[in-house]
């Protein structure tokens, strides 16, 4: 079993097979059991037995995806609840903070305190998406910045010539699910940054039961280096 990944937590029914596939998930992304199975080098059976103790525990789900040929595949991914095994020292602080500036200073104080932050968020980011000239360009730098800080982002081009930002980790989830505000200054945050050049909307979000929180950027002017219709991923 070769695959190595994020940190989990010692928990007494996650045993080395278990953890490595929730790693694996973690890191890849929706899977099959055959692609689970070829990367960390054990059994289909194997992979269908962890499978289950997963799902039993309401970590994993599959949807079907339909495949050219054959029947319908049962492709993997996490469940919210399974972010909860992940070590991620800050997700508990920063909801206890924020509850606690609720509860002192009420919604309007706790708006007011993440938009400042949003807005010292955003004057650093301005300065790494001041270079690039393309938009391709500032989504690869935007990217970065959101996998340096522990979201695990990359861009994605899609067929129509549009653009997704996918992250497929939320280092605030904790605070996010009782605080919906934070996932609103996210929105408005890329919708600043972008907005010159696109239209920025939420296309899928862990709270709604995707598998990532996703963002569909949508070009103003398509500039000819954006017209290559084939799909393209450009930061991982």
């Amino acid at each position: 079993m070769s695959a190595a990944g994020p940190d989990i937590r010692e928990v007494p029914f996650l045993d080395r097979g278990p953890r490595a596939l929730l790693a694996l998930l973690k890191t890849r992304g929706p899977m099959d059991a055959r692609s689970l199975a070829e990367a960390l080098e054990i059994t289909s059976a194997a992979v269908r037995q962890h499978l289950e103790l997963l799902r039993n525990r309401g970590l994993v789900v599959f949807e079907l995806e339909g495949r050219a040929i054959g029947r319908p595949a049962r492709v993997w991914r996490l469940t919210l609840e399974a972010g909860a095994y992940f070590f991620d020292g800050h997700a508990r602080l920063a909801a206890d903070v924020l509850a606690a500036v609720e509860a002192e200073s009420g919604p309007g104080g706790l708006r007011r305190v993440l938009e400042r932050c949003e807005q010292r968020r955003e004057e650093g980011y301005n300065k790494r998406l001041a270079s690039p000239a393309t938009l391709a360009g500032k989504l690869r730098a935007l990217a970065g910045l959101r996998s340096e800080e522990g979201y695990d982002a990359r861009v994605e081009r899609e067929a129509s010539g549009t653009w997704t930002l996918r992250q497929r980790h939320c280092p605030v989830a904790a605070a996010a699910r009782n605080c919906e505000l934070l996932c609103e200054c996210e929105l408005g945050l890329f919708k600043r940054l972008l907005g010159n050049l696109a239209e920025v909307r939420r296309s899928e979000h862990l709270f709604a039961g995707d598998a990532a929180c996703a963002y569909a950027i949508e070009p103003k002017e398509m500039a000819p280096q954006d017209r290559t219709p084939a799909p393209l991923t450009i930061a991982d």
